[in-house]
């Protein structure tokens, strides 16, 4: 009897191919397609520019604005920003 190497025994990839089942094949294909076509696009806030002149103000003060020149809004604390100031 002889020994074959794992390489020998190895089927190439067009007969591994042919084994999988048809429909795996296209949903792999369709797979690969998809992944390949997605893009990064720019989002609201990564364009948003915000200029502020607002020296010796609370954060309070800061956030109102920012929430009034923007579509963002805040939640916070006042207890935190209390500790802050001390």
């Amino acid at each position: 009897m002889k020994n074959k190497s794992i390489n020998q025994k190895a089927l190439p990839f067009c007969a591994l191919l042919k084994e999988i089942p048809i429909a795996m094949r296209i949903t792999l294909l369709l797979l690969f397609v998809l992944t390949f076509q997605l893009q990064a696009r720019q989002i609201y806030s990564q364009d948003t520019k915000i200029s502020l002149d607002m020296r010796n103000s609370t954060i309070e003060k800061v956030l109102q604005a920012i929430e009034e020149k923007s579509d963002y809004y805040f939640l916070y604390n006042n207890r935190l920003s209390m500790l802050i100031r001390k």
